[in-house]
């Protein structure tokens, strides 16, 4: 049986605050919140198996929602998405 996480996950509830302003909110509407808790955990230079861990899920499941993310994003790598985030100051708000 797998262990379920009894806490939130980390930025949960600074998600929508940070991706506020992005894109003029854009991406906040075509992101769900698990998207936006990976994205962040990304640019933050995790890797999928820390992000996996950090939030209680399978390292599949994290590469599902990397994938989702870089369509939703119109980006084609996770290079693309680091550099994304740290040009629009995603990074600034932790």
């Amino acid at each position: 049986m797998r262990q379920v996480r009894t806490t939130a996950a980390p930025f949960h509830g600074a998600a929508v605050e940070f991706f506020g302003s992005f894109l003029g909110g854009l991406a906040l509407d075509t992101l769900t919140e698990r998207e936006k808790q990976i994205l962040i955990l990304v640019a933050h230079g995790l890797s999928n198996l820390a992000i996996a861990e950090q939030l209680v899920i399978s390292e599949k499941t994290v590469r599902n929602h990397i994938t989702h993310i870089l369509d939703k994003l119109e980006l084609s790598t996770r290079a693309e998405l680091i550099a994304m985030a740290s040009r629009d100051g995603w990074l600034k708000k932790t």
